[in-house]
């Protein structure tokens, strides 16, 4: 596992910020494996998802809409947002497994969204409406917002797919 090969090198203390989408309790059990071979001295786990859309991601990195930080440490989280945080960017500090979920909710809300306005763009050739004057109409609604309500031929790139088959997969593992 690359967090051990990296704590095992290490002569002093660090952060090993997961940027990745990763499944619920990820950071959680690595830490705990970390613990288990006396390696938490060596390193600290903080989840740090990152919200890049494609084709925007350096802009993304750089402008971030949100910074969401998950840790045991709020003092080791709000060294991360002093890391890269411009002025006014709001700031979650929260629980690894909130982090965590916080980005897969995100790409299935967005997901959601192309999903419904594509099947209305469906209704709207049966019935002889405009998809593009529907959209701006629903996207007027503030609750809602015009972003993602551009009809087309379904959603693309590789993590919006991969954290719906993620996320659902997740749902059947912990059903009760």
């Amino acid at each position: 596992m690359a967090v051990s090969e990296v704590a095992r090198k290490r002569k002093r203390h660090c952060l090993i910020i997961i940027k990745s989408t990763v499944p619920v309790g990820t950071n959680r059990n690595i830490t705990a494996y970390l613990e288990e071979n006396n390696l938490s001295e060596r390193a600290t786990l903080i989840s740090n998802p990152e919200f890049l859309r494609e084709g925007s991601g350096v802009n993304d990195f750089w402008n971030p809409e949100r910074i969401i930080v998950g840790a045991r440490s709020k003092e080791l989280a709000q060294a991360v947002v002093d890391l890269y945080r411009p002025p006014g960017v709001p700031v979650i500090i929260t629980s690894w497994e909130n982090a965590e979920i916080i980005k897969y909710a995100s790409n299935a809300f967005l997901a959601n969204k192309i999903s419904f306005i594509n099947e209305i763009s469906n209704l709207c050739e049966a019935v002889g409406a405009d998809i593009r004057i529907v959209s701006k109409g629903v996207g007027l609604d503030s609750r809602i917002n015009r972003h993602f309500l551009d009809a087309g031929i379904g959603f693309s790139g590789p993590c919006l797919e991969k954290d719906l088959k993620s996320l659902l997969h997740q749902f059947q593992k912990n059903r009760s």
